[in-house]
């Protein structure tokens, strides 16, 4: 049993290590403390979604399942928020892929993920290449990338989000594009594509001014 001060009380840093020891209360008051700011993002972006409280379901089992890799207790935030906007993006291709329509994203998609030149065919192994990529990118860098494409965060906001320099957000969007387009772009040369399919998200000329 866990001390008799309570997990409300514990910061989060202590919590995760509680967790991961084993006490399933601290992983609870982590999720508990976490749901008013997940459930907010699933509402903005898992766009007609009817039961949101089964995506936050989702969203507590792959936390959980992933938090032993999570190297730094005061990266919890971002990385939370990283799994929640995949999760958000996630469950907008599945339903797509069950509606099976011609082109099931161009109207769904927020124009930060809708690739330029958008061709169906295209879209379809764009999508899914860049959820996937997002996901393996740092914490840090992820939450500023989606702040940024997602919630139209300027540097100063993103930087008072997650408690950071304006000059460290700019390093976190650099990073990310820089991986995710070399990303996308080997992926065309694979496939064959005679030019990757980028999206507004990737682009720093599509950023608001800081």
């Amino acid at each position: 049993m866990i001390d008799s001060s309570g997990p409300a009380t514990w910061d989060s840093g202590r919590l995760i290590g509680a967790t991961l020891a084993g006490h399933s209360d601290a992983f609870s008051e982590l999720m508990r403390r976490a749901r008013p700011e997940i459930l907010g993002v699933l509402r903005r972006h898992a766009w007609g979604a009817p039961d949101v409280e089964a995506l936050y379901q989702e969203v507590i089992v792959r936390a959980f399942r992933s938090l032993p890799h999570l190297r730094r207790a005061e990266s919890f935030r971002p990385w939370l928020l990283q799994i929640t906007y995949c999760a958000s993006v996630d469950w907008i291709r599945r339903e797509c892929l069950l509606r099976q329509t011609q082109q099931p994203l161009l109207h769904e998609l927020p124009d930060a993920f809708a690739p330029y030149g958008q061709d169906g065919a295209d879209e379809e192994c764009c999508l899914p290449l860049l959820v996937e990529e997002i996901a393996r990118l740092k914490p840090r860098h992820a939450a500023a990338l989606l702040l940024r494409g997602l919630e139209g965060m300027t540097y100063r906001e993103i930087a008072a989000e997650l408690e950071c320099s304006i000059s460290c957000v700019k390093t976190y969007l650099h990073r990310a594009r820089r991986r995710l387009r070399s990303r996308m772009a080997r992926a065309a040369a694979e496939s064959g594509t005679a030019t990757a399919r980028t999206a507004p998200l990737l682009d720093p000329g599509k950023d608001k001014v800081p």
